[in-house]
């Protein structure tokens, strides 16, 4: 079977990992198993309740299904974070990844980031446009929606199957020595970890890593979702054309009700139209909710580096990671930092943007293509800490040598298991 050209270059760091069991946490395998029901769950249930709105057509029930379905496509971003810790964990402790096992991943991999990718974007785009806007791309969205349900659907089928059925990241490999006198191996019972230890932070949270990963993914959350109200703040002041407009009660700053500008304008064709104005949820307070996290997400990034080191130092750190003798260093890890420190201040001053220039459409463009840009390089630069290492380009993995690539191809084993060939 050839996978084609989206073959990602993961497949290298999966092969390359040498083979050991998974670690015993509090949950096993890691968080993701946990994350991944909560926006699947409610996100498919909002388009189900979405798609029976009809039904109802001005009960609250169409209400609550839209923030279910916003909610549970912005909640995917941190289940895709923690998608990539797992899936690095995974490598880690249960290489080769092989077969059956290798291509139910690859397809969990594709098909969730293409969910994931079409939900939010969706999502996001109903969050921000105008209510004249959103009745007039209705059926684009649920289309989008629908599309999204799908790719959800049939990704999470091939991450079950590699779990349940082929055993993948949950199933101890056989162990190469025999407890004596027939006792338990170590793996058949859980230890009994001090709540005061250095272990019990491993054992209960499982990884630093993996902390900082979810944070990081919930820190894009909100950033989208903050992004998201800012354009709806410009695109929810227009003028009224009376063009499929729900009349409302309340009246403009101008002392003019809708029917009032209507009245005027059936005498005077020239009048100006009366502003429509919408309901706007604030959207700085959002972006600052998104700065503080992304505070948190670089503190989890310093305890990683501290519990690595020994120590808590930040000049220590500074000198580590950005430094190189006397000059600044432009490796993986340093870019890292600098881009997580880039989305800081982008979220500050859109946090000032929101509050101050709210009707800045250009600066809004402008800084909005910065943060999407930034969050996209620094998961990007994850991945490569994640499966590769601090050193090389920052734009691809690092090249294996001619002899190591067909040793890893020979690893590549894509026939069907021996239970397979036996049932047929």
């Amino acid at each position: 079977m050839v996978l084609g050209p989206a073959d990602f270059t993961f497949v290298s760091a999966i092969v390359s990992y040498s083979l050991a069991t998974m670690p015993l946490r509090f949950v096993n395998p890691n968080f993701h198993v946990i994350i991944i029901h909560y926006p699947l769950g409610v996100f498919v249930m909002g388009v189900i309740l979405e798609l029976l709105g009809f039904m109802w057509p001005k009960s609250s029930l169409r209400t609550a299904a839209r923030w279910m379905i916003l909610l549970g496509a912005l909640c995917a971003i941190p289940a895709a974070t923690s998608g990539i810790y797992a899936l690095s964990d995974v490598a880690n402790h249960q290489s080769p990844i092989v077969g059956v096992r290798y291509h139910q991943l690859y397809w969990h991999v594709v098909l969730q980031g293409i969910a994931t990718l079409l939900a939010v974007g969706v999502a996001a785009f109903g969050l921000a446009a105008s209510d004249r806007w959103r009745r007039k791309a209705y059926l684009p969205i649920l289309i989008g929606l629908l599309a999204a349900w799908g790719f959800f659907v049939v990704g999470s089928w091939h991450g079950g199957e590699t779990v349940y059925d082929k055993g993948t990241a949950v199933r101890s490999l056989p162990s190469t020595e025999t407890p004596p006198n027939g006792a338990a191996s170590d793996t058949d019972a859980r230890p009994l970890v001090p709540l005061h230890s250095k272990k019990a932070i491993r054992y209960y949270l499982g990884d630093i890593v993996q902390i900082h990963m979810i944070v990081a993914g919930c820190a894009f959350a909100v950033a989208i979702g903050a992004l998201a109200l800012s354009i709806r703040k410009i695109t929810s002041s227009y003028p009224d054309t009376g063009e499929g407009v729900v009349p409302r009660e309340e009246s403009d700053p101008s002392g003019l009700s809708h029917d009032d500008a209507a009245l005027v304008r059936s005498f005077d064709s020239e009048a100006s139209p009366a502003p429509v104005d919408e309901t706007v949820y604030p959207a700085g307070r959002f972006w600052l909710l998104s700065a503080l996290i992304v505070l948190a997400t670089a503190a989890g990034g310093f305890w990683m580096w501290a519990d690595n080191e020994g120590t808590w130092s930040p000049g220590a750190f500074w000198k580590d990671i950005m430094m190189e003798g006397n000059n600044l260093v432009m490796t993986r890890a340093s870019v890292h930092v600098w881009v997580g420190i880039a989305i800081l201040l982008l979220t500050l001053i859109l946090a000032c943007m929101a509050r101050w220039a709210t009707q800045r459409a250009l600066g809004l463009t402008i800084f909005a293509v910065l943060i999407l840009l930034a969050m996209a390089a620094q998961i990007w630069l994850g991945v490569l800490l994640q499966f590769d290492n601090g050193d090389g380009s920052l734009f691809h993995f690092n090249r294996t040598s001619t002899k190591e690539s067909r040793h890893q191809e020979s690893r590549l084993d894509i026939s069907p298991p021996h239970d397979v060939i036996a049932a047929k």
